[in-house]
């Protein structure tokens, strides 16, 4: 994910995470952590919901978090010389952070939080 929140809320809820400074940077150095990863641990970048609208100069809108999820899944694959899949947090979450402490978890445990959670991302994930 984007940011140490983000790569901290994951952990708290038992999941294993990597964070990146920004949506496109630090690419060269997961490269270098994930590259003796087991060919069984699936690799999944997760961005941000951070859409800008559209302005006159670019209509289609800008979306900072997608792009960068895209643009690492797309470098790790190529460098790593395996499938790495993208996917965003379930909306309306912003980001991971925010979906795992919204008021609607209720008391539900951190660890099943990140269940529900990963069955969500796995589930919306694509291809590089």
């Amino acid at each position: 994910p984007e940011g140490a929140s983000n790569t901290l809320a994951l952990t708290a809820a038992g999941l294993s995470a990597v964070g990146r400074p920004s949506n496109k940077a630090g690419v060269d150095v997961l490269i270098d952590l994930l590259r003796d990863l087991p060919a069984d641990r699936e690799v999944i970048v997760v961005g941000d919901n951070d859409r800008k609208p559209p302005t006159k100069q670019r209509t289609d809108g800008e979306w900072p978090g997608r792009e960068g999820a895209e643009y690492t899944a797309g470098r790790l694959a190529a460098a790593l010389g395996r499938p790495v899949r993208w996917t965003m947090p379930p909306p309306p979450a912003k980001d991971v952070r925010a979906w795992l402490t919204a008021a609607e978890r209720g008391e539900q445990p951190c660890a099943d939080r990140g269940a529900e959670l990963t069955t969500s991302l796995l589930a919306a994930a694509e291809g590089a």
